[in-house]
């Protein structure tokens, strides 16, 4: 099985068709968010259109820069995971996912408290096979500011902790590329492909995925 994983589009509509060959030749696409930059429903329909001219099989959450009605067209799309389990039997997997972002030093229109974060997750019963949310955990490879503060969800880090999901994709620090096992969980963040960045995901035949990550851009 192979996955494209992708962030942080920021409406970089152009970057798209870089990526079409590897977006053709890949199983699954999941978006973590940030598919606009305070855009509208009409942008993000956009991006996704230009995505499906090489594949279908989108799986995404919203991030703290796409409003309200970006969640809106990806539900009517039927390629939200926010809050959502979306099974693919012909992989026999679950992906489940959280939308938006804790607050930022910027205000942004897509965004939540810690409580409102661990209130959720801890009514999640199952182990999903593939977790995605915009916002990264703490203390992780893919939280960490140019400071060396890391900034991540206290709650997303336990959940990883106790629950073990196989992977999880996020992005929203575009400086925090990276992967890294946290017990069995792969945490990837692809980066923002509005600079090129993504990650190329495969799961062999234990159930188990490895990331690379890579750049577009700078590989033409």
């Amino acid at each position: 099985m192979k996955i494209i994983a992708i962030s942080d589009i920021h409406n970089n509509y152009s970057v798209i068709g870089n990526l079409g060959n590897e977006l053709a030749k890949t199983d699954i696409i999941i978006i973590a968010g940030d598919i606009t930059h305070f855009g509208s429903g009409k942008d993000a329909e956009k991006i996704i259109n230009e995505i499906e001219k090489y594949n279908k099989k989108i799986f995404a959450v919203s991030g703290n820069c796409d409003k309200s009605e970006i969640e809106k067209y990806l539900k009517e799309k039927n390629i939200s995971v926010h809050k959502e389990i979306k099974n693919i039997p012909e992989f026999d997997i679950n992906i489940l996912g959280f939308g938006g972002s804790l607050t930022t030093p910027v205000p942004t229109p897509n965004t939540c408290s810690e409580d409102e974060y661990k209130k959720y997750l801890e009514t999640i019963d199952i182990t999903p096979d593939i977790f995605v949310s915009h916002q990264p955990p703490i203390d992780t490879i893919a939280d960490m500011i140019p400071n060396g503060k890391h900034v991540g969800s206290f709650s997303l880090r336990e959940f990883i902790d106790t629950k073990q999901p196989a992977l999880y994709i996020c992005g929203h620090i575009h400086e925090s590329i990276g992967k890294e096992y946290y017990g069995k969980t792969l945490v990837v963040n692809p980066g923002p492909l509005k600079d090129g960045f993504y990650a190329l995901i495969k799961r062999n035949a234990s159930n188990e995925f490895s990331a690379e990550l890579k750049n577009i851009l700078s590989s033409r």
